[in-house]
């Protein structure tokens, strides 16, 4: 993790190199550690036989322009699927395909110097149950455990993690408000992450507490700064190569 020495702020590739790449692809994370990075976050999902895979969406619509649902869906009917955001990258990508967290992991595991956050999605939770999610999740991951942070909008789940694992975890937060705050302070996570647009500009003292502050969507340099000097760590951007290049600039 980022040292309290450290002058710049630590950059999160947010589904990976997403801006030039398909978004949750093993292409993306790729692309994003040949750049330098060492921080990567990655969306999972299961599918209706409880496959975790990496996908943002509960459906395919957006990223692979098909409709099919991932949570009513078989891995095996899901397996060939691309997604390489054809709107987006006209038709660039026409082989990059979904990728479980199996393969992820597979990965993950041949760059021991980088640590994955692992977004465990509402929807399969909502679909699934906590249980599930975390034992299907868990088990995928034990291979890499010592690189990965779990994190979730979700709040029980994360409740639910911290009794049975030790594995650090990062409360993303809907808002920035007193409600979130009364559950992060429940909570006590090893992260608090949020949009950095719903935090205002007045508001110089962030949330205190033994936590770190991870910020997105952010793909200005100035921002970035702007924040680390208000004490957080971790930024989150897609555009990773133009913001790692600019960070290292300063």
């Amino acid at each position: 993790m980022v040292s309290q020495l450290d002058t710049k702020p630590a950059l999160v590739a947010h589904r990976g190199y997403a801006k030039n790449y398909p978004e949750n692809s093993l292409k993306a994370f790729s692309a994003a550690i040949n750049c330098g990075g060492k921080y990567i976050e990655l969306d999972v999902q299961l599918t209706r036989d409880h496959v975790p895979c990496v996908i943002h969406d509960e459906d395919l619509l957006r990223t692979g322009g098909d409709e099919i649902s991932v949570l009513d869906s078989d891995w095996v009917d899901l397996k060939s699927r691309t997604i390489g955001e054809n709107i987006k990258f006209g038709g660039k990508f026409p082989a990059e395909r979904l990728t479980s967290l199996k393969d992820f992991v597979s990965f993950l595991h041949k760059n021991k110097d980088v640590t994955a956050f692992v977004e465990l999605k509402e929807e399969s939770i909502h679909r699934f149950g906590s249980e599930i999610v975390l034992n299907r999740v868990l088990s995928e991951l034990s291979l890499v455990q010592d690189q990965c942070v779990i994190i979730s909008f979700d709040h029980a789940i994360l409740t639910e993690l911290k009794k049975i694992s030790e594995l650090p975890i990062g409360f993303v937060v809907h808002g920035y408000d007193k409600a979130h705050h009364e559950l992060a302070s429940q909570l006590q996570p090893n992260f608090i992450i949020c949009n950095y647009k719903k935090i205002p500009d007045e508001d110089n003292a962030l949330w205190h507490g033994d936590w770190e502050w991870m910020l997105y969507e952010v793909t200005d340099p100035e921002i970035a700064f702007k924040w680390f000097s208000r004490g957080v760590k971790y930024i989150e951007t897609m555009a990773f190569s133009e913001m790692i290049t600019a960070i290292n600039a300063k």
